[in-house]
């Protein structure tokens, strides 16, 4: 087998491997928004409560506090993610190229 015959092989299964690395970076990515709504959601609800208990509430303060610290810290994830993903697409960009 020549040895172009396998690079090509060798670059086709690196794409195969960065596109199915891709949709498991989607999926995470749509995890992880689905998980920062209903962070979201909660959050909108213990400021009600919030509201409910007259504005002050240790322990809702506390839950508001933690909320928030776990969607920044989602929002990050979801950074992360997508700068990952965005460097795979690019990979298997130049691989296309040289492979056409």
């Amino acid at each position: 087998m020549c040895a172009k015959k396998i690079s090509v092989d060798r670059l086709q299964k690196q794409a195969e491997e960065i596109r199915a690395d891709i949709k498991h970076l989607e999926q995470v990515e749509d995890v992880l928004d689905e998980a920062r709504g209903e962070l979201e959601h909660e959050l909108r609800r213990a400021g009600d409560a919030l509201v409910r208990a007259g504005g002050r509430s240790w322990d809702v303060e506390n839950r508001i506090k933690e909320l928030k610290g776990n969607i920044a810290l989602n929002r990050k994830d979801l950074e992360e993610n997508k700068k990952q993903r965005q460097e795979f697409e690019t990979h298997l960009k130049n691989i296309e190229q040289e492979l056409s």
